[in-house]
């Protein structure tokens, strides 16, 4: 199938337009002259282990509450880690899951707009 070139020519146009209105708004983000969406509240939930002890570590773009919750296989919950309001920027939340016995669990993150779940295993 042939596409005529003015076809690839709008569609690159589109996209190279599109490209520079996203860059543009990340920097009102960063320039603090936008607020930023609450959809994107966390970065990169990271789970760092030393024994059984974890370390939670995310960033946050806004105050906003945050809970962390244990949950075992079966979907039960185990204990509430975290539960307060949080201020921008990076986070760490220590657990100490010696408490636990042997088995598969996951964290449980939950800001007003975003959801997201870390498996582990205690050995």
């Amino acid at each position: 199938m042939h596409i005529p070139e003015t076809i690839k020519n709008a569609l690159l146009v589109f996209v190279v337009i599109m490209l520079v209105y996203v860059l543009y708004q990340r920097l009102l983000i960063i320039l603090g002259k936008k607020k930023r969406d609450q959809r994107y509240v966390t970065l990169g939930e990271k789970v760092e282990w030393i024994g059984k002890i974890a370390t939670i570590e995310m960033t946050l773009y806004m105050e906003q509450p945050l809970s962390v919750l244990i949950f075992d296989q079966s979907g039960k919950e185990i204990s509430k880690v975290a539960d307060q309001k949080y201020l921008p920027g990076h986070q760490f939340i220590e657990v100490d899951c010696s408490g636990l016995s042997t088995g598969r669990y996951y964290f449980r993150i939950t800001a007003p707009a975003h959801v997201s779940s870390v498996y582990f295993n205690i050995d």
